[in-house]
C-alpha cells in the first residue's frame, strides 16, 4: 500500500511512519515547523509542505490511505494565537479532505485529542462523553474531527497523553518529558497545584500500535479513545521517577487557570473492536526515558 502520513516527520509522526515503511511505501507530507527530518529513514520520501497551500498539496503523489497527524498541538498557543491555531487545524484539514476527494483517497485516519471532551462530567471518559473543550486547540481538534467524519471511510483517533522518547514538551504529556530532564539533571522538579491532578499517559509506542490496528479495521464505530486507561496522579508521577532518582526535590507552585482535576480514558472500545491493548508500563516508559537523557 502506499501511505501518506501529514505531520510524519514530528514526535508520534515519525515513530509512525518508520513503523509503517516496513511493510509500506510511505510519504511524509511536513513542514518542518516542530517535525525533524532526521527522524525519517532513507526509504521514506518526504515533501516539505503546508497543508494550508493548495499549491504545497498539489505536490503529493495519489496514495491509497492517509493518516494525517499534521496540526498545532499547544492549547498555550492557541490561547495566544486562536485565528492561527484554526487556520491550521482546521482550514488545513478541509485542504487535506479536498485532495483526498479529488484522487479518491480509500481511507483516512485522523489523530484527535483528549482535549476535545473538556471538563469531564463522568470518569472515565468514554466516546459517548459530552464534547466541551475548554482552549481554542481542543475546539480546532474537534471541529477537524467533525469535517473528517463526513469522508466515506474515515477513522478518528482520540489520544490521550502521549509521552516517549522525542517527546516535547508541550501539552499535557509534557510533564513527563520536563521531569525526566530535570531528573537527569538533578534539579527541582516544579508542580502546579498539589499534585493530585490525574491524567491517562500512553507510550507512543502503544499509540503507534493503535494507529496501526486502525489501519487494516474495517468496523462500524469510527471514533476511539487511546490511551493506557489507568488514571495516575502526578504526585504518583514524581514517585515513580524517585525510584531512579531518589533525592529529587519538589516544589508546589499555585494551580494554573484552566487546567483540569481528572482525567482518564475508558479504552474498552478499542479493547473490542480495534484488539488494542497498551502493552509499556508507565514505570518501564520513565525507565527508558532517563536512560536516553
Amino acid at each position: 500500500m502506499k501511505i501518506l502520513v501529514t505531520g510524519g516527520a514530528g514526535f508520534i509522526g515519525s515513530y509512525l511512519s518508520r513503523e509503517l515503511s516496513r511493510k509500506h511505501e510511505v510519504i511524509v507530507f511536513d513542514n518542518l515547523f516542530t517535525g525533524k527530518k532526521e527522524n525519517l529513514t532513507e526509504e521514506i520520501e518526504f515533501i516539505k509542505g503546508d497543508l494550508r497551500k493548495i499549491c504545497d498539496l498539489a505536490k503529493i503523489p495519489e496514495v491509497d490511505v492517509v493518516f494525517h497527524l499534521a496540526s498545532q498541538t499547544s492549547a498555550s498557543f492557541s490561547i495566544k494565537s486562536p485565528k492561527l491555531d484554526a487556520e491550521i487545524n482546521i482550514l488545513g484539514t478541509i485542504n487535506l479532505l479536498n485532495w483526498c476527494n479529488e484522487y479518491g483517497i480509500k481511507k483516512i485516519i485522523y489523530t484527535s485529542s483528549a482535549a476535545v471532551y473538556g471538563e469531564p462530567q463522568y470518569l472515565p471518559i468514554d466516546e459517548e462523553h459530552p464534547t466541551n473543550p475548554i482552549s481554542p486547540y481542543g475546539i480546532s481538534k474537534l471541529s477537524a474531527e467533525k469535517y473528517v467524519l463526513l469522508y466515506r471511510n474515515s477513522i478518528v483517533l482520540r489520544f490521550a497523553n502521549v509521552y516517549g522518547k522525542g517527546g516535547v514538551k508541550e501539552g499535557e504529556a509534557g510533564v513527563i518529558q520536563i521531569f525526566a530532564e530535570k531528573a537527569k539533571n538533578r534539579e527541582q522538579l516544579e508542580i502546579f497545584g498539589d499534585g493530585t491532578q490525574t491524567r491517562d499517559f500512553i507510550n507512543v509506542k502503544d499509540a503507534v500500535n493503535a494507529c496501526m490496528l486502525a489501519l487494516n479495521y474495517n468496523g462500524k464505530e469510527r471514533i476511539f479513545n487511546i490511551g493506557s486507561g489507568k488514571e495516575t496522579s502526578i504526585n504518583e508521577l514524581v514517585e515513580l521517577f524517585k525510584k531512579y532518582e531518589p533525592n529529587l526535590k519538589v516544589k508546589y507552585l499555585r494551580r494554573r487557570r484552566g487546567d483540569i482535576s481528572r482525567s482518564y480514558f475508558d479504552i474498552s472500545r478499542a479493547r473490542k473492536e480495534l484488539n488494542f491493548i497498551p502493552r509499556v508500563k508507565l514505570e518501564d516508559g520513565i525507565k527508558e526515558l532517563l536512560e536516553i537523557f
